[in-house]
C-alpha cells in the first residue's frame, strides 16, 4: 500500500531522470555532450533569481509589488518536470506534431506525475501559469528560460567552435523579452558573442 511519502519518493525517482535527459536541440545542432534538462532548469531558476534582483533594482512603472521569489523559482524548476515522463521535445520536432499536441502530452504526463500529491493542483496550477504567462512572475520566468538558452548557446559556441550555434545567435538578435533586464542581458550576450 502506497503511503503519501512513498508518492513523493515516487515523484523524486521521476524527477530524477531530468539529470540523464538530454536537451535533443544541441544534439540537432551537433553539440556532441548536451546538457540535460535538470541542468537547464537549475539554470533557468538561477537566471530567474538573477532577473528578479534587476527588476526589482529597477521598476517598471506601476509595478509597486515585489516579485514573489518562491512562486517564481517554483515555475522554474517544475516548468520543464512532465519531461521526465515525455523527454525533452525540442521545437524542431514540434511542427511535425498536431497544434498544441506537445502542451497536451506534457498536462497529462504531469497530471499523472503528481496523482495523489497534495501539492497536485498548486504545481499544475503553477506550470499553467507559467505556460499562459499570466504573471508578472510567469513572464520573467519565460524570459530566464529563453535567456538560459541564449546563454548556453553562446558557451557551447565559444567551447565549441560550432558554427550551427550561429542560428540561435541570428534568432535572438530581434527576440522581445518581457522584462528590460532580460532584454539588456540577452543585449549584452549577442555583443560578446564574437
Amino acid at each position: 500500500m502506497n503511503t503519501e511519502i512513498d508518492r513523493w519518493l515516487d515523484l523524486l525517482l521521476q524527477a530524477n531522470v531530468l539529470k540523464t535527459t538530454p536537451r535533443t536541440g544541441w544534439h540537432q545542432r551537433w553539440i556532441a555532450h548536451p546538457e540535460n534538462v535538470a541542468a537547464h532548469s537549475w539554470g533557468t531558476a538561477m537566471v530567474a533569481l538573477v532577473l528578479a534582483e534587476l527588476t526589482e533594482a529597477m521598476p517598471a512603472p506601476g509595478c509597486d509589488r515585489p516579485l514573489d521569489r518562491g512562486r517564481l523559482l517554483s515555475m522554474a524548476i517544475l516548468h520543464d518536470l512532465a519531461e521526465a515522463e515525455l523527454s525533452d521535445i525540442p521545437r524542431t520536432a514540434q511542427r511535425y506534431l498536431p497544434a498544441a499536441a506537445k502542451h497536451a502530452a506534457e498536462a497529462e504526463a504531469l497530471a499523472a506525475m503528481l496523482a495523489g500529491l497534495p501539492v497536485a493542483a498548486t504545481w499544475t496550477a503553477l506550470t499553467a501559469e507559467y505556460e499562459q504567462e499570466a504573471s508578472r512572475e510567469a513572464r520573467l520566468v519565460r524570459d530566464a528560460d529563453r535567456l538560459e538558452f541564449l546563454l548556453q548557446a553562446w558557451v557551447y559556441r565559444r567551447t565549441t567552435g560550432n558554427e550551427r550555434l550561429e542560428e540561435v545567435r541570428a534568432a535572438y538578435r530581434d527576440k522581445e523579452f518581457a522584462t528590460a533586464a532580460a532584454q539588456t542581458l540577452a543585449r549584452l550576450v549577442l555583443e560578446r558573442w564574437d
